[in-house]
């Protein structure tokens, strides 16, 4: 682990990245791939056919939380908001359009959350 940096923020030194973090990022990236994959798979289809664009938006919203995950794990607040306000759209629209069970989409956001909160000081 590499020492945190100075208050002034000497270049070339290395904030720590924390584990907890690190582990719910990839556990959340994973859902992330998860859910990117099931955009197309024949469940969703049947689950969606009065509404063919959420499978779209399922895909699109499972890559750019992919992208803020990674903006996160770097040290940036914005990676978080990102995530969380695109975890509240997916399973607000999911769960309005599909099915209750889109609010068990909301757990890898509480984790992430939850991380970032322990975090917060190695954040800016």
């Amino acid at each position: 682990m590499t020492e945190p940096s100075p208050p002034g923020g000497a270049p070339g030194t290395r904030r720590p990245v924390s584990i907890f973090l690190t582990v719910a990022c990839a556990l959340a990236g994973l859902v992330d791939l998860q859910a990117f994959s099931f955009a197309f798979s024949r469940e969703m289809r049947g689950l969606s056919a009065g509404t063919p664009w959420i499978r779209g938006l399922g895909a699109g919203v499972a890559l750019l939380q992919i992208v803020c995950l990674v903006a996160l794990w770097r040290g940036r607040r914005a990676g978080l908001y990102g995530y969380l306000v695109l975890a509240l759209i997916y399973a607000g629209v999911f769960t309005t359009a599909v099915s209750s069970t889109g609010l068990f989409s909301l757990l890898p956001a509480v984790l992430v959350g939850a991380a970032a909160l322990w975090n917060w000081e190695r954040l800016r």
